[in-house]
């Protein structure tokens, strides 16, 4: 009798540690959110009204609430790094525009769309302005020690029509003849002279000698009023050694372009290698000399 209330016990004590181990952590389900689309473009004249929306998706495992709010978006010249907190030229925007509430709920696997309203000011100035829409998911109160906040952003182009002037070129087109190892590397600088945005087009094309296309890509590019934008262009999964002709076009409004070069893949052993060799061929030449005057001084 006591070995099978011995049994039961034990049974008891190992279903109970399954039925704990299987069951789920809260702190270790995903809280997932997905904004969508990533950026609106608007084309007004002064002191119009546009109403438009998009959506936060929870794509993950909670419920959560989430704020949205508006902030000023403007770039670095050179490595275009987003600034949100710089009231830079034409990054004014964000002022124009009006949400109902800032405070929303989203259900597991609940899409919620988001109204706003933009109001364009009647004295605004011809040509792009820019800003960011924010959505940024609230601590649940739950939380101990750390608690990290997820953001994400919609970036807004408004284009005010009137004396909009589109200006810019290709400044600079590089293609490094060298590389020790991989990948190939082009570089492509664009400047926008006028006072909207532009969008430029890249495309990088690397051959074989025989004239092969060994990879091609296309992209495009956000170019913002007064700023320079530096482009790196690459292909990673090239050989450890090989010669290689690229070509780089840059499409600006049009306006395309071109830089062609060939392009050398070698690691540096390879040219210590051919160094020691050479030195070695050399000792070799100069030994025979020396022996073949001997055996004719004899």
């Amino acid at each position: 009798m006591n070995s099978i209330k011995l049994g039961l016990a034990t049974a008891l004590v190992i279903f109970g540690g399954m039925g704990f181990s299987s069951s789920v952590n809260a702190a270790d389900l995903k809280e997932e959110m997905t904004i969508s689309p990533t950026e609106k473009h608007f084309e007004v004249d002064p002191g119009d009204t546009i109403q438009d929306s998009f959506i936060i998706l929870n794509s993950g495992e909670v419920p959560y609430d989430f704020i949205t709010y508006t902030s000023p978006y403007s770039v670095s010249n050179g490595d275009y790094s987003a600034k949100y907190d710089v009231d830079a030229p034409r990054s004014d925007a964000y002022k124009w525009v009006q949400m109902d509430t800032p405070q929303w709920h989203a259900n597991i696997r609940q899409t919620v769309t988001i109204p706003f309203t933009i109001h364009v000011p009647a004295d605004a100035a011809p040509g792009g302005h820019y800003g960011i829409v924010f959505a940024e998911t609230k601590p649940s109160g739950d939380e101990v020690g750390i608690v990290r906040k997820k953001r994400l952003g919609m970036v807004l182009f408004v284009k005010v029509k009137g004396d909009a002037v589109n200006e810019g070129r290709v400044s600079n087109i590089s293609i490094d003849w060298f590389r020790s190892r991989a990948p190939i590397e082009a570089f492509v600088s664009i400047e926008d002279n006028g006072n909207t945005d532009f969008v430029a087009q890249t495309k990088i094309t690397v051959s074989d000698l025989f004239g092969g296309v060994k990879y091609s890509a296309s992209n495009e590019y956000n170019i913002f009023p007064g700023t320079n934008r530096d482009i790196r262009l690459s292909w990673d999964d090239v050989s450890w050694f090989g010669l290689f002709k690229v070509k780089v076009d840059a499409t600006v409004m049009g306006n395309t372009t071109t830089r062609e070069s060939y392009v050398l893949i070698a690691p540096y052993w390879l040219f210590i290698l051919f160094g020691l060799a050479a030195v070695l061929g050399a000792i070799d030449v100069i030994r025979r000399k020396k022996h073949k005057d001997a055996r004719s001084t004899r």
